[in-house]
């Protein structure tokens, strides 16, 4: 009996599962649309339209990561539901079957959800992530959308023997000002530039500043070559090579050496425990439900049980950017605490 119950509710859960991300995922799209929603059907409208396409096409793996965290509650809440309704969970309680072993198969989906929600947040939106900043970028030259992948930040990067710094720049578009750069071969030669540009498949430099010891030399154009300076990196090489750290692949981290790598991939498996933790979490307060009048606000107060793991998430985060050379040790030990408290939560479930 009990093999078949699991049998069953698993397959019930995962085809509601499944319907739930579908419908979530679209709710997150429709939203994002709707908040530049002139903006998107200009695009949609004009000879480009299927950049704009192509466009949302590669985001929506970002997009289905937004909604994978709460995904298992509500697939579990709405199955819970019918059962509660038809005496069904009442009669199995009867049965000597608890809460927590009739929903046990919800604890395997939610795992599976959350490696889903790790492979997606490691792997695949990382890798993604380029090919939208340069989406962005033709978007942007075509008036359509605003860079939001692509603020201006100071850089800093190496080519050759010439140490490169920009107090503003956007990798993406090739733009780099406030530019200074030194070889560190010859530490009494640097130049200073208002601008860095790639153009007609070189960089070039602006209003030039020139320094060799005490003589200064100025130049309202002129590329790092001619001035004895290397910077052998293409545009998409450096933009590339400049990405946050927040977008790399677990290998891209190691091979590169960031000083972040740990405390992004503690969050990284902290996102992957959050949709096992927010069932775990929300879903005992909803089989609660006695009055049946009252599903809506029992509902709610199940989903807001199921926030407290996203605000220990969030906390978490906020730790880890001020965390010393133990980000793994804080992490272990606050998503342990919390862990421990959902796992108490689930056991001790209740009609």
């Amino acid at each position: 009996m009990i093999r078949t119950l699991d049998r069953h509710l698993a397959s019930l859960g995962f085809s509601r599962w499944a319907v739930l991300l579908f419908l979530g995922t679209f709710l997150v799209v429709l939203g994002d649309f709707i908040a530049d929603l002139g903006t998107y059907l200009a695009a949609l409208a004009s000879s480009r339209w299927w950049v704009f396409l192509f466009y949302e096409a590669v985001r929506l793996p970002g997009f289905v990561l937004t909604w994978l965290p709460l995904s298992t509650l509500v697939a579990a809440m709405l199955t819970a539901a019918v059962m509660i309704g038809q005496g069904t969970l009442t009669a199995l309680g009867a049965a000597g079957i608890a809460p927590a072993r009739v929903f046990r198969p919800f604890l395997a989906l939610a795992l599976l959800t959350g490696i889903t929600s790790l492979i997606l947040a490691d792997q695949v939106v990382p890798r993604l992530t380029p090919l939208i900043d340069r989406l962005e970028l033709v978007l942007k030259a075509k008036g359509f959308t605003d860079l939001r992948n692509d603020r201006p930040r100071a850089a800093g990067w190496r080519s050759g023997d010439t140490v490169w710094s920009a107090a503003r720049s956007q990798p993406v578009a090739g733009i780099f000002t406030e530019v200074a750069a030194f070889r560190s071969d010859q530490s009494r030669r640097m130049l200073n530039a208002r601008s860095l540009k790639w153009v007609d498949g070189a960089w070039l430099l602006s209003d030039v500043v020139l320094v060799e010891g005490d003589a200064l030399r100025s130049y309202p154009t002129a590329t790092p070559v001619e001035l004895g300076f290397t910077l052998k990196q293409e545009e998409t090489e450096l933009a590339n090579a400049l990405r946050a750290d927040d977008s790399r692949t677990s290998d891209e981290l190691f091979a590169a050496g960031a000083q972040r790598r740990w405390q992004i991939l503690s969050l990284r498996v902290a996102t992957a425990l959050l949709p096992l933790l927010c069932l775990i979490y929300g879903f005992p307060r909803f089989v609660l439900w006695r009055d049946k009048s009252s599903l809506g606000v029992t509902g709610a107060k199940a989903l807001l049980w199921g926030l407290v793991p996203l605000l220990a998430t969030g906390l978490l985060a906020r730790l880890l950017v001020s965390a010393g050379a133990q980000p793994v040790f804080l992490a272990a030990g606050v998503l342990g605490a919390v862990l421990t408290i959902g796992w108490m939560r689930w056991r001790r479930m209740r009609l």
